[in-house]
């Protein structure tokens, strides 16, 4: 399940968002300003924030950031806002990207490095904000249903970037059964890590029989638009179709 970017959201999404906020915010006894102080840092909001706040006009960088404080006091209650806001979309969304992660089978291990821990198992989404510490080695176990090929993406806060699976962005070749990715030159495990921004993290790989031109050369630092993933979406082979894997974590 994508992420919301909060960047763009509705009035309306906004307001489906306050209506969890207000819930949670119900259920600790705590008062707004209490909320601005512990999801903002600040209650120097100016007035009339209240009003904002329950008519969905509020500042899009604050949505953000008053999401991020629900999905670390209450997960559940964040993914149903997640759930609803997405099914709100779901009519408008529209593209060769979106429909393509829109079917993902979940699938995607996340294991620490060296420990070899698992940090998210295998179709886990039903624990969709697993937490995991900034600064965390870590690589991907992905179970492939047959020799081919794969790519990676991973999406922060909301962004889309490539995600290397190997010593350059771009396809690696994949085996029948369990792969663990990324790999260095000599085959063995290079593993992840995420050093500077924490927040919801989605990690998607997609794998395909035949591999496509997609800009391999691309910096993976560099986001995606719209337009690139839904070129990509585009070019995959159809026969047999490609599927997507995923697992999501919270980075703290």
């Amino acid at each position: 399940m994508p992420e919301i970017d909060w960047r763009s959201a509705s009035r309306e999404e906004r307001q489906i968002l306050y209506r969890f906020l207000k819930a949670e915010m119900d259920t600790r006894n705590m008062t707004l300003f209490e909320l601005l102080e512990e999801a903002l840092g600040t209650a120097n909001v100016g007035q009339g924030y209240d009003a904002n706040m329950r008519s969905g006009r509020f500042n899009r960088k604050h949505a953000f950031q008053f999401y991020k404080w629900l999905i670390d006091k209450n997960a559940g209650r964040a993914e149903s806002v997640l759930e609803k806001v997405l099914h709100s979309r779901q009519r408008e969304a529209t593209g060769a990207w979106s429909d393509l992660v829109r079917h993902d089978r979940g699938g995607l291990a996340i294991i620490e490095h060296p420990e070899r821990q698992l940090i998210v198992q295998f179709a886990n989404l039903d624990r969709p904000f697993t937490r995991m510490a900034r600064g965390t080695p870590f690589f991907l176990k992905m179970q492939c249903p047959a020799d081919g090929f794969a790519i990676g993406f991973q999406q922060m806060n909301s962004i889309w970037y490539q995600l290397p699976l190997g010593r350059e962005a771009g396809w690696v070749s994949v085996q029948d059964g369990e792969n663990n990715l990324p790999r260095g030159a000599d085959g063995t495990v290079d593993p992840l890590v995420e050093e500077i921004q924490t927040g919801p993290a989605r990690f998607v790989t997609v794998f395909s029989v035949n591999r496509t031109d997609f800009n391999e050369s691309a910096d993976p630092t560099a986001p995606l638009s719209r337009p690139q993933l839904d070129t990509f979406a585009n070019s995959l082979d159809q026969d047999p179709p490609p599927f997507v894997l995923s697992s999501r974590v919270l980075i703290t």
